[in-house]
C-alpha cells in the first residue's frame, strides 16, 4: 500500500484538549463559568423570594450565610475539576510518552496505530468522525480522539487535504 499515509504525532497540548471536547462534548470553560453564575444567579434569587414571603424565618443573616456557602462550594467544584483535569492530562501524557515511537498510518484499509508496546488497527468503519481542530484534524474512534497536527503531515500535504482524503477512504 504504496499510498499510505504515516504520521508521526506531536501532540500539541491545545490540539489534544480541543480533541477531548469532541469525545465528552465539553462546554468550554467560559460557558461552565456562566452555567455557574446562572446556578448561583438562581439559588440567591430563590432566597430572596422566599426572605420576601417569610421574614422572620429567614432573615438576612441566613441568607448571606447560605449565599456564601453556594459560592464557596462553586469555587470548590471548579477548583477540584481543574486539579483533577490537570491530574488526568498528566496521566495520559505519561502513558503516551513511555509508548513512543508512536505513529499513524492511515491508508485505503483502515487507521493504525504503531507504537513500542502494542500496534492497533482500526477499519475505515470504526472511525466515527474525522474533525477539524484548530491546526489540525481529529480522527474520533469510540470515545478517543486522535489528534494529527498540520505540523507533523508530510511536506506539501494541508490538513484539507488530509481530511478529504481520509473522508474518501472512509466512504468507500
Amino acid at each position: 500500500m504504496s499510498d499510505d499515509i504515516v504520521v508521526t504525532p506531536s501532540f500539541p497540548k491545545k490540539l489534544e484538549k480541543e480533541g477531548a471536547c469532541l469525545t465528552t462534548k465539553q462546554m468550554p470553560f467560559v460557558s461552565h463559568v456562566i452555567a455557574w453564575l446562572v446556578l448561583f444567579g438562581g439559588i440567591v434569587l430563590s432566597f430572596q423570594i422566599v426572605d420576601r414571603i417569610a421574614p422572620q424565618q429567614f432573615g438576612t443573616p441566613h441568607l448571606v450565610a447560605v449565599s456564601l456557602g453556594a459560592a464557596s462550594y462553586m469555587l470548590f467544584s471548579l477548583t477540584l475539576g481543574t486539579l483533577m483535569n490537570r491530574h488526568n492530562w498528566a496521566i495520559q501524557r505519561a502513558a503516551r510518552e513511555k509508548s513512543t515511537p508512536f505513529s499513524f498510518r492511515f491508508g485505503a484499509d483502515g487507521f493504525g496505530i504503531d507504537a513500542r508496546n502494542s500496534k492497533t488497527d482500526y477499519e475505515w468503519d470504526a472511525v466515527d468522525e474525522v474533525a477539524v481542530l484548530t491546526g489540525g484534524t481529529g480522527v474520533r474512534v469510540g470515545v478517543f480522539v486522535y489528534p494529527v497536527a498540520e505540523a507533523d503531515l508530510p511536506e506539501s500535504m494541508t490538513s484539507e487535504v488530509f481530511r478529504a482524503q481520509l473522508e474518501t477512504w472512509r466512504a468507500a
